[in-house]
């Protein structure tokens, strides 16, 4: 398949934010930090503890579900900062683009984009230029792009897919700077319900959801290759793999291309026991489904099925999954984060390695899913407790994965969604076969 290749990514750190205003909030913002490996109640302003740098650093992107404005936590600068602009309601969703520099945020059906401010960087002789103009005032900020009328978005294939009035439209997301950016119309089928997959942009291969089936067109023109896919709700593609969550159960579609020609398999994804998938995530080589007590892992075979691998989780009685991620840089990395205030951490080449990090200020009495939210960050992950209004980095920067650090804001009370822009090189090298 020959779909366009994401750059190789890196940032240049450019912290310029519109300051929050000066009320309570912004006495929270003197962060208590604890250090690694340290007491985690000894939390303080000394961050002698941390004086080691990431290699990689990025900002966190959160909507609030009472009032339209949009944060950025630097992580760098350990700071949370408001954006000029809004969004165009409260309880905004965001899209985190494939490549990691922007997201789209989605509220009152209508898509408006954030630009994180860091860059992709293709060689070492760029990114030596960019630590010589350290100083320049680059920020995150809310484009004046937007689009009406959107009911859905997702990403695909270095694009943003957005459903809107019934039909498809992409918004390419390798480069949020270009000059003249803008959305792109798809001719496909009408009355669409999920926006539609890229399949091979270079070939014209998309894959359109609509009258309970989804169809693979080529060149603006249906082909015969379809398959049942009622109700889609979510999808997730790795390489030569699309899957799509739809009423029939997870289906998915394997496009191979030899000398040219491409060859088409679909069919369900097979369980070695009945299983109702919730949620779906990829890495860009692999695809992970889950719901509220399992994860698996899917494999295509060598016949062209695609089966699922349990993951081995422990969970507490009566404890669930909330929420899943994987690491951008440590790619066989999975964390899921559960009610039983533990973030489950699963490495998919080495189960032995598997570990449970405890987040040591969160209350699991009562605790549920709605008070929790996770997404990976450079070099580790964050995890948000809305109860405690605490926002934890678990990283393994200096030994296995622990809670590095906890930053109190009381705006997470309210948090909606969470998204983290850094830069992240999208691979779909990985073979799935076994």
């Amino acid at each position: 398949m020959n779909l366009r290749v994401q750059p190789q990514v890196r940032f240049r750190h450019h912290p310029v934010f519109k300051p929050v205003a000066t009320t309570a909030l912004t006495t929270l913002l003197a962060l208590t930090l604890s250090a690694c490996g340290g007491d985690s109640s000894n939390n303080s302003n000394d961050d002698s503890g941390h004086q080691h740098e990431h290699e990689h650093n990025g900002r966190l992107l959160f909507s609030l579900t009472d009032t339209t404005s949009l944060t950025v936590f630097d992580q760098t600068e350990a700071t949370f900062e408001s954006l000029d602009g809004t969004a165009s309601g409260n309880a905004a969703t965001l899209v985190l683009a494939d490549n990691g520099l922007s997201a789209v945020v989605l509220a009152n059906n209508i898509a408006q984009v954030v630009y994180s401010g860091l860059h992709a960087e293709d060689d070492e002789e760029a990114e030596a230029s960019a630590d010589a103009t350290h100083e320049e005032h680059e920020h995150a900020e809310l484009l004046a792009l937007s689009l009406s009328n959107v009911d859905r978005v997702i990403t695909t294939q270095g694009h943003f897919s957005l459903l809107t009035n019934g039909a498809t439209q992409w918004l390419p997301s390798a480069d949020m700077e270009a000059a003249g950016l803008d959305f792109e119309s798809t001719t496909g089928p009408a009355a669409q319900n999920f926006p539609a997959l890229i399949l091979d942009e270079e070939h014209g291969m998309f894959l359109f959801f609509a009258a309970g089936k989804a169809q693979v067109y080529e060149n603006g023109a249906v082909t015969t290759d379809e398959f049942a896919c009622s109700n889609p709700q979510a999808a997730a593609q790795a390489g030569e793999m699309s899957v799509v969550l739809c009423d029939e159960g997870l289906q998915y579609l394997l496009v191979e291309e030899e000398n040219g020609e491409h060859s088409l398999h679909s069919g369900s994804v097979s369980f070695t026991s009945p299983n109702t998938m919730t949620a779906l995530i990829s890495n860009g080589h692999d695809v992970v489904a889950y719901n509220a007590s399992s994860a698996f892992l899917l494999h295509e075979e060598t016949d062209h099925s695609v089966n699922a691998e349990a993951l081995p989780l422990t969970l507490g009685a009566g404890q669930q999954i909330c929420q899943a991620a994987f690491a951008s840089e440590d790619s066989e990395t999975l964390a899921l984060v559960s009610d039983d205030a533990f973030l489950n951490l699963l490495d998919l080449e080495d189960s032995s390695a598997n570990k449970r990090v405890a987040l040591d200020e969160t209350v699991s009495n009562g605790l549920n899913c709605s008070q929790l939210a996770l997404a990976f960050a450079a070099e580790g992950f964050l995890v948000a407790d809305k109860n405690a209004a605490l926002l934890y980095l678990i990283d393994s920067h200096d030994g296995p994965y622990h809670v590095h650090s906890r930053y109190p804001n009381s705006q997470l009370g309210n948090l909606s969604q969470m998204v983290f822009m850094h830069s992240m090189t999208v691979s779909d090298d990985h073979s799935h076969t076994h």
